[in-house]
């Protein structure tokens, strides 16, 4: 079978990243502007498995239903090799997960062995954050028969919203004479769907397109302790490690301690701040919480050195609350200078962003072109969340698009209420309905009244 990507090809990517140039140079740079940074991705890099069945559907307490996973590698190199006599969609894969499962990754990162030349020749790859344009730029691929066509967020292209099944449709029919296409979504934000017509596990049918799907897997314990043992290597040739084996036993235990958020690759990728943070019981809401605290501590100490009149911790958190609603009314999630200074004349504090430190560990970043971003979409549902359930101003007249990660937040902050709903662009989830989101107002007592449910307006 050929190979376009393998488990131990880690260890050379990393090295041939550093020795790239010329126009692979720039395409990488370009990746780091939309996406993350590729070295950092490279260096810590984990691979996922997945599986047929929705992880979610299996509670932890039913144990014995057996669920079967497999290498992501292995499947992805099954599907990218060989030929396919019919397409009709079987060309066209589904790769769904959670927030924070490693979508976005797993795709650059089989962009990045195409870039280091790990790939067999002849093969080319097209990697895209799905947005307004991205059908156009398909449409006007070259030797489509011979590429591999990459197409990242599904949930967070605004063309999809409100109408993920027109839209679907129109990106299968545009890219089902490349290659293969892989395109990643949220879980919770992919279409209802028809099973298999031939009752094959793995595969959905859309709009008369038959199309595999997989599931990431959550990670288990080898996993996390792979990624440990990446992040805080211990060898005896190396002084600069030897301070690591305190911190990895400190991490093993702050791991156990979250329970089943540490199978996740997003929160792991931030154990460092994860171990500053005080013992509590944690919660996805509250992780984030731990975060965003230590990011901003650190932005805090640093704006101390630099300004004269520099902003404390909350003033921190306010500015970035406001970028992050500023973000989410208008369905962006990137903020140009333009944008930044248009901001700064309706709120001056906002103009603390710019003095941010934007790299290393920072929860935002800022491109080639100076327009921020945070690292990762869930940092900027948290904020705005946080501010909803803080009862922080909320800017502009607009609402809020939720998402389900941002009801997920408010809701293990115990904070979903009719009035905080208000506030909230529930489009997207009125299509598909909120079985799982109840909701409890506070009675004239202060007391919290009995559990509510939004029905969305329309025909039963």
């Amino acid at each position: 079978m050929t190979e376009f990507v393998s488990i131990k090809w880690l260890k050379p990517l990393l090295k041939e990243l550093a020795r790239i140039g010329g126009a692979r140079a720039e395409e990488l740079r370009k990746i780091g502007n939309i996406f993350s940074d590729a070295q950092e991705l490279a260096r810590y890099y984990v691979e996922p498995k997945c599986q047929h069945h929705n992880p979610a559907d299996r509670h932890e307490d039913l144990d014995p239903v057996s669920q079967v996973r497999a290498p992501v590698f292995d499947v992805i190199n099954e599907f990218l090799s060989g030929d396919v006599t019919l397409r009709g969609g079987r060309t066209q894969m589904f790769i769904l997960s959670d927030a924070g499962m490693g979508k976005t990754s797993l795709l650059m990162m089989l962009k990045l062995t195409h870039l280091t030349a790990f790939w067999p020749k002849g093969y080319d790859c097209l990697l895209l954050k799905l947005g307004d344009d991205t059908l156009n730029i398909v449409e006007q691929h070259g030797n489509k028969a011979q590429t591999v066509l990459l197409l990242d967020a599904l949930d967070e292209d605004p063309l999809a919203w409100g109408n993920i099944e027109e839209r679907l449709l129109a990106i299968l029919k545009a890219s089902e004479h490349f290659r293969r296409v892989i395109i990643s979504c949220r879980t919770q934000f992919f279409p209802e769907t028809g099973a298999d017509p031939f009752g094959n596990p793995g595969r959905v049918e859309v709009g008369g397109y038959i199309c595999p799907m997989m599931f990431l897997s959550l990670f288990d314990e080898n996993q996390v302790g792979a990624y440990l043992e990446k992040r805080f290597p211990l060898r005896w040739y190396d002084p600069r490690s030897y301070g690591n084996r305190a911190l990895r036993a400190r991490a093993e235990v702050v791991m156990a301690s979250m329970q089943s958020l540490r199978f996740r690759p997003l929160l792991l990728a931030h154990v460092r701040d994860i171990l500053r943070a005080e013992d509590r019981e944690w919660n996805a809401y509250r992780l984030y919480e731990a975060l965003v605290e230590a990011w901003l501590l650190r932005e805090e100490t640093k704006l101390r050195k630099q300004l004269d009149n520099p902003p404390d911790k909350e003033a921190l958190w306010s500015v970035c609350a406001t970028v992050a609603q500023h973000l989410q009314q208008r369905g962006s999630r990137t903020l140009s200078r333009i944008e930044l200074d248009e901001l700064v004349r309706g709120l001056p504090p906002v103009a603390h962003l710019k003095a941010f430190d934007a790299g290393g560990r920072s929860l935002l970043n800022r491109n080639a072109e100076g327009a921020y971003r945070f690292s990762h979409y869930s940092i900027q549902e948290f904020l705005v969340a946080h501010a909803l359930v803080t009862h922080q101003r909320v800017t502009g007249e607009e609402k809020l698009r939720a998402t389900d990660q941002m009801m997920n937040f408010i809701g293990e902050a115990g904070a979903l209420g009719y009035a905080l709903l208000e506030r909230l662009d529930l489009g997207d989830f009125t299509r598909k309905g909120m079985p799982s989101f109840s909701f409890h107002d506070r009675l004239a007592d202060g007391s919290r009244g009995p559990a509510m449910q939004l029905i969305p307006a329309g025909e039963f």
